[in-house]
């Protein structure tokens, strides 16, 4: 899951969508971890219509790097997406440049149609 939270500031998010999977992620860094960023993101295989309580399969992973290499981690994904998009078809294609805190990716996330939030989670994105 993505962790939004104080400390943290949020380079890019990305989602790209079609009828039986999806790919989603962000590139970060934390205040915890000086000089280096993450990109933290998954693939999700859909097996139900719910968004919470399906068993839908999730692979997570976690890519770590050198603050100084930040540019490159978000060209690499880039690219990434852009041929997991056209591989898959998609139906839905994102990619938010988000350059602030854990504030700005909230207001980020709540734009868009297809985030989803638990209210009793509010630090974590599924």
């Amino acid at each position: 899951m993505i962790v939004v939270d104080e400390g943290m500031y949020f380079y890019v998010l990305w989602f790209v969508g079609c009828k039986t999977q999806d790919m989603m992620g962000t590139i970060y860094k934390e205040d915890k971890s000086p000089g280096k960023v993450f990109a933290s993101y998954r693939f999700r295989y859909y097996r139900g219509d719910d968004v919470f309580d399906s068993n839908d399969k999730k692979n997570w992973y976690v890519v770590t790097a050198a603050e100084d290499n930040v540019q490159k981690l978000i060209e690499s994904f880039k690219f990434i997406t852009d041929e997991y998009a056209e591989w898959a078809k998609a139906e839905t294609r994102d990619w938010l440049v988000v350059n602030g805190d854990h504030l700005a990716m909230c207001a980020c996330l709540m734009s868009q149609s297809w985030s989803y939030v638990k209210p009793e989670e509010e630090k974590l994105l599924h």
